[in-house]
């Protein structure tokens, strides 16, 4: 830097000096210089003096351009559509963008120097600010979400990035506001709820159709004991012993039938809470349910199983979700009548997961319709035998509800639904 000055000002008196000999000019101690020297340091000085302007030139262009960068920064902060806040160590706002303080419903003049615990609800203020010391001291990343008071909640999502060590800004907030994505979750889990509901209300008219092939013969045997009864009595004939004998064999099937009802009450009882299940076990209950009214339509029910699977999730659900899946194979095997209709239930653990395969003989799928089976109300039967949510209803309780998986593939005789969980 001394350097540049001194040959400026060198540059300048040479300049000065060469000027003076060119007008006639001396000055005494100077020291000669001829019209040549003059002339060269002359244009020295303006090669000297043009690189300056071309710097200078260029200088101009470089700030104009930072401030048109600046200004663009600017106008992307204000106006992204997250809204963006800088804290210092106490939780007070420095800074925010035009969005966040729109997100706060405030002017951002007003949020400067407030803390930004205030603007949140009063129910979510004292953990919420625990979280944000700790965020802020931990210098990382964490996420949250909170909801800010009115006339109508509004819930945030915040991404917080503390600063630790940095003087000033010792905390970054970003927030986005999720209220649509609330309301579309809401809207989810109602039309969830409405399709389980309709999927639960098909597989109960099943159900009372198995109940009656389940207690069909139970009531014709009562009927013969009253009947034999009432015969012994007639004919003189009736005994204590008999008489004891027949009430016993009576209470015995209708205490049985009982059972049954309890069974099928329960199987339509949601579970409240996730619980640990063997895979089996559920199989054997279910299709025992179906086992009887399968019979009566010539469809054999086999189960195999290569080991005990063990499932942390809804067993009831997991339950209906077997039950549809019979009921569906069925459809497909009375459509297609071969007189050796066969559904195969099939169980075993493969890479820590429990498995368990439906199997029938009906034919397998159309591959127009493989595509859409599981969509909600999508259906091929008449609409006044099944509502088309009961595989979709399958699939949303195995891999929304319980983290697995459902899926459909054809094999050699028929359709083969395969579950994961």
């Amino acid at each position: 830097m001394v350097k540049d000055k001194r040959a400026t000002a060198d540059g300048v008196e040479l300049r000065s000096r060469a000027e003076d000999l060119l007008h006639g000019k001396t000055t005494q101690g100077n020291l000669p210089l001829t019209e040549a020297d003059a002339q060269r340091l002359l244009h020295e000085v303006d090669v000297q003096r043009i690189e300056l302007q071309m710097q200078n030139a260029e200088l101009r262009r470089a700030r104009d351009d930072a401030e048109t960068a600046l200004a663009s920064y600017t106008e992307l902060y204000d106006f992204a559509p997250v809204g963006y806040f800088t804290l210092d160590s106490t939780g007070v706002i420095r800074n925010a963008n035009l969005t966040g303080a729109a997100l706060l419903g405030t002017e951002r003049s007003r949020l400067i120097g407030r803390r930004f615990t205030l603007v949140v609800a009063d129910a979510a203020r004292s953990p919420f600010t625990a979280f944000l010391e700790k965020a802020c001291a931990s210098g990382g990343k964490e996420t949250c979400e909170v909801m800010l008071p009115g006339k109508k909640e509004l819930p945030l999502f915040l991404r917080i990035e503390g600063m630790a060590g940095k003087s000033g800004e010792e905390c970054r907030i970003a927030a986005i506001d999720i209220s649509e994505i609330k309301r579309a979750e809401n809207e989810l889990r109602l039309r969830d709820r409405t399709l389980m509901q309709q999927s639960r209300q098909a597989a109960l008219g099943e159900m009372i159709s198995t109940i009656a092939h389940h207690w069909r013969q139970p009531l014709n045997a009562v009927g013969l004991i009253i009947q034999e009864l009432a015969y012994a009595s007639e004919n003189s004939s009736l005994t204590t012993d008999h008489l004891k004998e027949s009430v016993d064999k009576a209470m015995r099937i209708i205490l049985s039938l009982s059972q049954t009802l309890n069974d099928f009450r329960n199987f339509f009882t949601p579970d409240r809470e996730m619980s640990r299940f063997e895979v089996n076990r559920v199989i054997a209950g279910t299709v025992s349910f179906v086992e009887e009214s399968f019979k009566q339509e010539r469809i054999a029910v086999d189960v195999k199983s290569s080991d005990n699977p063990l499932i942390e999730g809804y067993q009831q659900e997991y339950s209906q979700v077997l039950l549809n899946i019979l009921f569906n194979a069925r459809d497909a095997l009375l459509e297609r009548p071969n007189g050796g209709a066969r559904i195969k239930v099939s169980s075993f653990s493969e890479k820590g997961k429990a498995v368990v395969t439906i199997t029938d003989n009906g034919g397998g799928i159309k591959t127009e319709i493989m595509e859409r089976i599981f969509e909600p109300y999508f259906t091929t039967k008449d609409e006044c035998k099944r509502t088309g949510v009961d595989l979709f209803m399958a699939k949303s309780v195995i891999e929304n509800h319980m983290g697995g998986s459902l899926t459909v593939r054809n094999v050699e005789e028929g359709a083969e639904f395969r579950i994961e969980v």
